[in-house]
């Protein structure tokens, strides 16, 4: 299963508003071509229409590539400093 949805979102350099795919599941048996482009840092990426400024957009990413039974969750690192989260664990 891969799941992505839209949302707007400011460049953090020139302000102005976006509308960018996120993606918060990667199946890689689904979509084979989002592995590539993982990889090459083109998943939840902002790239300004207007100034140009690339910008990663920190959201969680459940990637799973069957094939390699391998399995990662990832979260952003300034989640790590809030104590709810962590207590989740």
């Amino acid at each position: 299963m891969t799941m992505s949805r839209s949302i707007e979102i400011d460049c953090p350099n020139c302000g102005s508003e976006q509308n960018v795919m996120i993606w918060e599941t990667i199946n890689t048996d689904v979509n084979p071509d989002l592995n590539q482009k993982l990889f090459e840092g083109q998943i939840n990426v902002l790239q300004c229409q207007k100034c140009g400024t690339k910008a990663f957009i920190p959201v969680p990413l459940l990637y799973h590539d069957m094939a390699k039974r391998f399995y990662v969750q990832f979260y952003p690192f300034d989640w790590i400093e809030n104590n709810d989260f962590l207590d989740n664990f």
